[in-house]
């Protein structure tokens, strides 16, 4: 277990997602934040102060990523699937667009941040497109 001091200082960072809330105000903490704590922390020093070192074999950006395709999905269904649908794909694909964000920030491949800029323009117009649908 994290110290709360580390956890909340994770948070702030965006390294681990935000548990959602009760009726009561208190965090829920289910499976999925359970997971990500394992697996985006790891190893980290338990000290806020050394907590932006990756670990060994990762880096920021990494992290950023992970984080992105962890999140959770916190969506009530409808019961109407072309609803939900639209609804999960644009969630789906905002994903892709904030994980095109961390590659132009942290990555070097010039090939790999020309076809992350084509798949953001792409998925950016499908956002738009299902809109019409939600």
């Amino acid at each position: 277990m994290l110290p709360l001091v580390t956890e909340r200082y994770y948070e702030r960072q965006g390294l681990l997602p935000v548990p959602t809330r009760r009726a009561s105000g208190y965090r829920s903490y289910d499976v999925v934040f359970g997971a990500a704590i394992a697996v985006s922390v790891g190893s980290f020093a338990h000290d806020p102060k050394t907590a932006m070192q990756p670990m060994a074999g990762t880096s920021v950006g990494s992290m950023q990523l992970h984080r992105i395709m962890t999140k959770k999905m916190a969506m009530p269904t409808t019961g109407n699937v072309d609803k939900d649908f639209a609804a999960m794909m644009s969630i789906h694909h905002q994903m892709a667009i904030d994980m095109v964000d961390v590659l132009d920030k942290y990555g070097s491949n010039p090939e790999l941040k020309a076809l992350g800029a084509k798949m953001k323009a792409a998925q950016t117009e499908e956002i738009k497109q299902l809109a019409a649908y939600k």
